[in-house]
């Protein structure tokens, strides 16, 4: 009498990569607003970052016009992203360790959601400015 087959680790259901050819039901694409969406929203939980894509000249410097949220999401020629965003940082913090951090949670964020791979993560800081005062808003509303 035989025992039953158990599943090897070998033999575990593969997750189909976006835009490829995995089953016949049909294609996965993710729409670059998502991706945007996506660096945004990764960028915007690191320490000191206070804003992400900044508009205005950075913007116009990179495509000619204005892009949505100064974030800009290019495939190269093995479909891997290229992300460029501006960010405006807090005043008084090592600038390149806080634009350090924004790229390796991006890249890791845009890999775990995606399964496609990140290339490039440019970090354009556009401005740095003084934290907001939380308690000193808090003050002024309770005073009128």
């Amino acid at each position: 009498m035989s025992t039953p087959k158990t599943k090897s680790k070998e033999q575990k259901k593969t997750v189909p990569m976006i835009n490829e050819e995995a089953s016949s039901i049909g294609e996965i694409t993710i729409n670059n607003s998502v991706i945007m969406k996506i660096v945004s929203m990764a960028a915007s939980e690191v320490k000191g970052v206070i804003s992400v894509g900044g508009g205005g000249f950075v913007d116009k410097m990179l495509s000619g016009k204005a892009s949505p949220g100064g974030i800009r999401i290019q495939e190269d020629e093995h479909g891997n992203y290229n992300v460029t965003l501006s960010v405006i940082l807090e005043f008084g913090l090592e600038l390149a360790n806080v634009a350090y951090e924004v790229q390796n949670v991006i890249r890791e964020q845009v890999i775990k959601m995606t399964n496609k791979k990140v290339a490039r993560v440019d970090v354009i800081i556009e401005d740095v400015r003084m934290p907001a005062k939380e308690d000193s808003a808090k003050d002024w509303s309770e005073t009128n």
